[in-house]
């Protein structure tokens, strides 16, 4: 085949397994593919670097901690003209060049990056990256493509959408979209609103899902649960009171039954302190566990511990009400039982799966509470629930069918003349 694509992210491929399974497969797929990310904390490094270890494309990283922005003529040039373009940005509106810089600091260190790699398709994986992928296409006469993990500008409140940056990111999106061969989207109801809004093409539907085949690194370790009372958890990369834990806490101290909570993520100490009050308040001050971040490798063994996985989205904005997160689909993966709230993405996926659980309307704590009772009151259910999740996992939600979606995309854009 012979075509070369350049995937390019601001963020870095340890949180990015969007990043690494698309690189994946374009690789299996024949295609030449080198992956640019780029490094906003130390600790990114080593674990990037173990993950990209014996892939089939290359990777290179741009370091952009504080350190080095601090310390790099690049950094202190590149925060300079972020603020000085934020200025024209807010003064002006709608000012190209401006808008990109504003946006983000990182553009310039990662247009460096990636105006070096010749490419025949440039992916971008968030809108910091979308300038940068469209003009190193540009550049090199290539075709470009955008991955819509989260639509950026759905992602904000009303009033966050009137301000300045708000009118900037949809400036940016509405610049920079039509100009793609393709777009992919996280959800269907994500791509109908990024197809009404932008005048595109409707996107391609590609899902937040992870191969079957990572079950076979399970290690079959008890690392985190504490014996056989129900486990619940939940995780991210970092803990939050706008995450709907709340719920999840609250529900526990309901429940009739032994019961355990785990938390995965990092949290600072007033986020901590306050989950840890909710927990004494609920009476599960004893039975509720943190739990900090593990490498990448290891995350989907911590989760397979447990009985039940919370998908727990609020309706802060648009951009969650459409979207499906990842955990979702790594709960099924996991062979965990699910318990979701409702939102237009997460119903759609239960819908098509609806033996793995159930989903409630957000702050219904009594729903809930019933839903996780049944599983304590009947065990057999839970495990059936637990079944349905691997079930769903390799027969529907998996990356192995998923990415032939990815591959074809890729493909017609490549075989168009440019």
């Amino acid at each position: 085949m012979g075509e070369r694509i350049c995937v390019v992210s601001s963020g870095c491929l340890s949180s990015g397994p969007r990043v690494v399974k698309e690189a994946d497969a374009l690789a299996e797929a024949g295609y030449a593919v080198h992956v640019v990310v780029c490094h906003t904390l130390p600790w990114m490094e080593a674990w990037d670097q173990e993950l990209a270890s014996g892939r089939g494309w290359s990777y290179e990283a741009v370091r952009w901690d504080a350190n080095t922005r601090r310390a790099s003529a690049v950094g202190v040039l590149s925060a300079g003209a972020s603020r000085a373009a934020r200025l024209l940005s807010d003064l002006l509106g709608g000012l190209p060049g401006a808008d990109e810089l504003a946006h983000s600091a990182a553009t310039a260190p990662l247009l460096k990056a990636v105006l070096a790699q010749r490419a025949d398709l440039y992916i971008a994986h968030n809108l910091a990256a979308l300038p940068v992928a469209r003009a190193a296409s540009r550049l090199h006469r290539a075709r470009l493509a955008f991955d819509a993990e989260d639509d950026h500008f759905g992602e904000l409140n009303a009033p966050q959408q009137t301000s300045a940056e708000g009118q900037r990111v949809h400036a940016l999106m509405d610049r920079h979209l039509p100009s793609c061969a393709y777009v992919s989207a996280a959800s269907p109801a994500m791509g109908e609103a990024l197809a009404a809004r932008h005048g595109i093409t409707p996107p391609v539907v590609v899902h937040n899902v992870f191969p079957w085949s990572e079950r076979e690194g399970l290690d079959g370790l008890q690392k985190d649960r504490q014996g056989d009372a129900l486990s619940l958890c939940w995780y991210s990369q970092s803990l939050g009171l706008d995450r709907g834990l709340q719920d999840l806490i609250a529900a526990a101290g309901r429940l009739k039954g032994d019961v355990q909570v785990h938390l995965r993520g990092d949290a600072d100490a007033d986020v901590r302190a306050e989950l840890e009050r909710l927990g004494a308040e609920a009476g599960v001050a004893g039975r509720l566990w943190f739990h900090g971040q593990v490498p990448p490798g290891e995350l989907l063994s911590r989760c397979a511990e447990h009985d039940v996985g919370f998908a727990l989205e609020q309706p802060v904005s648009d951009n969650r009400m459409r979207t499906v997160t990842n955990k979702l689909f790594f709960y099924l993966l996991a062979g965990l039982a699910v318990a979701a709230t409702e939102t237009t993405g997460q119903r759609a996926v239960l819908a098509e799966a609806p033996d793995v659980g159930f989903t409630y309307a957000p702050g219904d704590i009594e729903a809930l509470t019933q839903g996780l009772q049944r599983w304590l009151d009947d065990p057999a259910a839970l495990e059936r629930a637990k079944t349905a999740a691997l079930s769903a996992a390799e027969r529907r939600f998996s990356w192995e069918r998923e990415r032939t979606t990815l591959v074809d995309a890729v493909r017609r854009a490549l075989s168009v003349q440019r």
